[in-house]
């Protein structure tokens, strides 16, 4: 199985899909799968979008992505998870400077 197939499993997109995503015909994905024709940059710019790990597909080897782009719903929850944990150590941080802030304004 080519890297290429790989990541159509993956993430659970048909050939007929992708032929419609990089409007080219099912047969040029075919040979994409196979490893008989070369992606285009310009097609590979499209599968991106769509969650195809481009790196995989062209060395074989995985990207160091944080989120795993292909899983929408869980890199959009790990995402906000990761936010909200941010704004609560920003508002934390916020009183700890208001505070130091009231002590020198007091020692005036």
């Amino acid at each position: 199985m080519s890297f290429f197939e790989n990541e159509m499993t993956r993430l659970g997109i048909k050939q007929e899909e992708i032929s419609r995503i990089c409007n080219v015909t099912r047969q040029t994905v075919g040979s994409w799968a196979k490893g008989t024709t070369p992606i285009n940059s310009d097609k590979l710019a499209l599968l991106f979008k769509v969650g195809f790990d481009v790196q995989y597909v062209v060395t074989g080897v995985r990207s160091s992505s944080p989120c795993d782009f292909g899983n929408g719903d869980t890199a959009k929850s790990e995402l906000v998870e990761s936010l909200a944990i941010i704004a609560k150590n920003l508002q934390q941080q916020a009183k700890i400077l208001e505070g130091d802030i009231e002590l020198l304004l007091n020692l005036k």
